[in-house]
């Protein structure tokens, strides 16, 4: 956060100051500087997220498994990630041996 906080400043200070000034040589050098820091952020940035954990979220959508409500996300995530079967809803058997 500080990396891009820091690179950010160094790139807009000086577009807001350098026109009064005449665009003196430390304007430019100053934004080059802050362009390397955001680089180096993004590539920071990256790293981190290639060495991390995928959240559970992140997993779900992976795998392409549909969530339709509250119960289903809970046993989606009980299980790991795999797709399970619903389950039928109280009453639902009995109406089709019925009919």
């Amino acid at each position: 956060m500080v990396l891009s906080a820091l690179g950010l400043l160094m790139i807009m200070l000086p577009l807001t100051v350098g026109g009064e000034h005449d665009w003196p040589t430390w304007t430019f050098t100053t934004m080059a500087a802050g362009r390397l820091l955001l680089t180096v952020f993004l590539v920071q940035q990256k790293s981190k997220m290639r060495r991390s954990v995928p959240t559970p979220a992140a997993q779900l959508w992976r795998t392409g498994v549909s969530v339709r409500s509250s119960a289903d996300l809970r046993r989606t995530l009980m299980t790991g990630g795999r797709a399970t079967p619903a389950a039928e809803p109280p009453g639902r058997r009995a109406r089709l041996a019925i009919s």
